[in-house]
């Protein structure tokens, strides 16, 4: 069944974006774009162009048969979710429906993601695509008058087709008749090998330029493999004002390496630091596509790279020397299957992947998921690549006491296991198990742990822990309470009767609380900086009640919330499998190194209490 569509969005009007809507604007369709949150540049370049700038998201919706998305990588799963917000699911509400065409460089894996995200509503089809080729641009019209232009090739699949037979023709489309996650997959590995190349000619020429040798590698090169040669000093010079894109598409690269190559993922992550170098560290990150001033000629690509790289100077680490992380998660589904029933599928996620540049923690506790199940396999495995991951590593098990003997205890204290933990908080999507029932399986998981003075983490809410305060002050005290994610303790709590029992707790010594998940408890209030006034009061009293009794947690690599899950059924939860979300550890650390300014308080936090726990 053939369409003829009038009107196509376009998000966003970046370089490629500009182009694609130009092309379709010459071939006769209206474009649309929203552009009310760019900037007056950006919208100024769309009007000249002659694309409609949509007042609003759902305005763009309404006037649009089709929308093509091409956002920067890390935009893309956001892109998605606020078009098919703007998008009523009511059967009738649209003539035909909405063909969200998503081209965007992304992994098979995030494909799928948003395809699942997309699919809630009957009113959208969701069509795979990558973009392969440069951005379009018009050539002479031939004799009859028609639009001629150099177009890349939209590489798309899945099971819906663009029925706009002219619109396919124009944006010169190849439909693979493969499943979603075909074209994406396919882009993935062009850009693999293109901008993967670029990468290394940005390390060989900026090197050589710094050992005066830079002219004599052209030279041999030349000489030898010539069309290296070209395409690496093209790659140099057209580079800079895409890099910062090219930083989260590396990373999508690399999942895609591992997810559906079985690589390691360590590759290119290095070839994302490489662009994000240029982005971030030199001149070239403040070029734009259309007013290019620097890095047009390979030897100032070069110069600009090597000053950038000695302007880097090396930062004093704000967590002191041997910090310790002690809430992270690692998800190996490979190896280790999630079992059947579980609450989310998260991909995958391997301790050699841990952000430490970041954290600046060398010593990092792994905590076992949720979706794990009770085999203790998979963090035992974790464990043992601490010599390759080059920190040092412990865990906390989920550990079923009444099936597991003192000698498989033994056995994974060896391991490097500490301690157990129990994850009784529903984060919006299911019931939380009252105190009563989580204080008989502290109970059991005490009895037992005493030997080996281990600890027993819990997630669970506030006022759950008040309810647990007797319980806990006539424990046996070898045995370590640990309140995960500040206790649960939400913003407006911290004026609670409930808070005010668990900060005695923690003034007892009775109770460890990590400092941690400071995204989840702020989410609604701002992120970063801004989220973080808003457990300021929470935060700061905990320290203040017991400095000898906090430790730091980042909870990378930070799963989906659990709100983003309410209302999916069982199917859904084992089908979509969720990316990670993208959150500030480095400016959570900023900001509790502002807010700790005792260095003793510090070294503390960091050191000196999970040191206690852990070693």
């Amino acid at each position: 069944m053939t369409e003829t569509f009038t009107s196509v969005g376009v998000v966003s009007i970046g370089e490629m974006g500009l182009g694609v809507a130009s092309l379709l604007i010459d071939h006769g369709y209206q474009v649309f774009t929203y552009a009310a949150d760019r900037s007056e540049s950006t919208q100024a370049r769309a009007r000249k162009a002659g694309v409609n700038l949509a007042p609003s998201i759902e305005s763009l919706v309404s006037s649009c048969s089709a929308i093509i998305s091409i956002v920067p990588p890390r935009d893309a799963k956001k892109t998605a979710e606020r078009i098919v917000s703007a998008l009523s699911p009511a059967p009738g509400s649209r003539k035909s429906p909405l063909y969200y065409v998503d081209m965007n460089a992304i992994s098979p894996n995030s494909a799928i993601e948003i395809n699942s995200l997309l699919s809630v509503n009957p009113n959208v089809h969701h069509v795979d695509g990558g973009i392969i080729g440069g951005v379009p641009y018009p050539k002479e019209r031939g004799a009859d008058g028609k639009p001629n232009w150099h177009c890349p090739s939209f590489i798309l699949s899945g099971p819906h087709k663009i029925p706009d037979l002219a619109l396919s023709a124009a944006l010169n489309v190849q439909h693979l008749d493969l499943k979603i996650g075909s074209a994406t997959g396919l882009k993935m590995c062009f850009a693999c090998t293109t901008k993967g190349f670029v990468a290394l000619a940005i390390q060989s020429f900026t090197t050589a330029q710094e050992l005066g040798v830079l002219e004599e590698l052209r030279e041999y090169l030349q000489k030898y493999n010539p069309s290296t040669l070209t395409l690496a000093e093209k790659g140099l010079v057209t580079m800079a004002p895409k890099a910062y894109r090219w930083v989260h598409e590396m990373m999508e690269i690399a999942d895609t390496m591992a997810e559906n190559g079985g690589f390691e993922k360590g590759l290119f992550q290095e070839v994302a630091g490489v662009y994000r170098t240029v982005a971030e560290d030199s001149e070239l990150g403040k070029e734009q596509p259309d007013a290019r001033v620097r890095g047009k000629t390979v030897n100032d690509v070069t110069e600009l790279l090597a000053q950038g790289l000695i302007n880097i100077m090396p930062r004093s680490p704000l967590v002191p020397a041997g910090a310790w992380d002690t809430h992270t998660h690692v998800f190996d589904p490979v190896n280790f299957p999630y079992p059947t029933s579980r609450s989310y599928t998260p991909k995958a996620a391997q301790i050699t992947e841990y952000p430490s540049k970041f954290t600046g923690c060398t010593c990092v506790v792994v905590v076992h998921a949720s979706v794990q199940g009770t085999s203790p396999a998979a963090l035992i495995d974790t464990l043992s690549k601490a010599q390759t991951a080059g920190l040092t590593l412990r865990g906390l098990a989920t550990i079923d006491v009444n099936t597991t003997t003192d000698a498989e205890l033994d056995a994974l204290h060896a391991a490097g296991v500490r301690g157990a933990r129990l994850h009784e908080m529903s984060w919006g999507h299911g019931e939380q198990a009252g105190g009563s029932q989580i204080g008989k399986k502290v109970a059991a998981l005490a009895e037992r742990f005493g030997r080996l003075g281990w600890a027993i983490g819990v997630f669970c809410d506030v006022r759950t822990w008040a309810s647990m305060a007797e319980q806990i002050r006539a424990m046996d005290p070898r045995v370590k309470m640990i309140a995960d994610h500040f206790g649960g303790t939400f913003p407006g709590e911290e004026k609670t009767p409930e808070f005010a029992t668990f900060l005695e707790l923690v003034k007892e010594g009775r109770l460890t609380v990590k400092v941690s998940g400071f995204e989840r408890l702020y989410n609604g209030h701002g992120s970063g900086r801004e989220g973080m006034k808003a457990i300021e009061p929470i935060v700061k009293a905990v320290i203040a009640a017991g400095p000898d009794q906090i430790v730091f947690g980042s909870d990378w690599p930070h799963t989906q919330l659990g709100v983003a899950r309410k209302g999916k059924t069982d199917q859904q939860r084992l089908d979509d499998i969720e990316g990670f979300r993208e959150v500030p550890d480095d400016v959570h650390i900023e900001v509790l190194r502002e807010w700790i300014t005792d260095d003793a308080v510090w070294q503390k936090l960091f050191v000196t209490n999970s040191e206690k726990l852990f070693r």
